[in-house]
């Protein structure tokens, strides 16, 4: 394949999930936040809104083969994360990328240790928030734990790839998590953990949170 296309389609890939220049800063962030938060290579995790394994690359890389669920509802962007996975050297891995379209169910044969939702709730109106915590609760290993990001406030709604683009009170999410047999906490914003974006105001980036949850029955 000729090197423009290459660049062309990485490119391509990159533009499904958000800006490209943040490409790199936010896989270097997912990554260094779940081995901070103790994520070992016998772990199994489910990657809740996987995309393009922006994330997931460095993820399946450390964990155990076969360790590694991604969930996706868009067709297209797993065709691309197969690709990524491909070129990283990675398929021997054996991740299981799973498309999850609207409607349907989705089961494991094993509970997970850590599941990992980044920059998918954000998306998510009331009720697919609520579906998605149902489903996630019964997932989620007794005392595994649930790592979110959200975005706090009051902000107006907008959209974003034909997605909403939500804001919401932590007492919001604190209710909705509880009403699926969640505790959650607020462990602060992103910018604390080491996610600095160069377009947005300190106070659009405070406004950015890491969400923690496990379950309480």
């Amino acid at each position: 394949m000729d090197q423009n296309v290459k660049v062309n389609s990485r490119d391509f890939r990159r533009s499904l999930v958000g800006p490209a220049d943040l490409w790199d800063m936010k896989r270097e962030f997912q990554i260094q936040f779940l081995l901070k938060e103790g994520l070992s290579p016998e772990h199994r995790l489910l990657d809740f809104g996987c995309g393009v394994l922006r994330g997931g690359i460095p993820i399946i890389h450390h964990l155990r083969p076969g360790h590694y669920v991604g969930i996706e509802v868009r067709r297209e962007l797993l065709e691309e994360a197969y690709r990524e996975l491909a070129e990283n050297g990675l398929s021997d891995k054996n991740p299981n990328l799973v498309l999850l379209e609207e409607g349907e169910a989705f089961s494991s044969p094993f509970r997970f240790d850590f599941i990992w939702a980044f920059a998918v709730f954000i998306h998510l109106d009331d009720g697919q928030l609520n579906s998605a915590l149902s489903l996630l609760h019964g997932l989620l290993a007794e005392d595994g734990v649930l790592y979110a990001t959200v975005n706090i406030g009051t902000k107006p709604e907008g959209t974003w790839q034909g997605f909403p683009f939500v804001f919401r009170e932590f007492e919001s999410y604190s209710e909705i998590f509880q009403r699926n047999g969640f505790s959650v906490k607020d462990l602060g914003s992103l910018l604390e953990h080491g996610h600095r974006h160069p377009r947005l105001s300190l106070e659009e980036q405070s406004n950015q949170r890491m969400l923690v949850a496990k379950r309480i029955e």
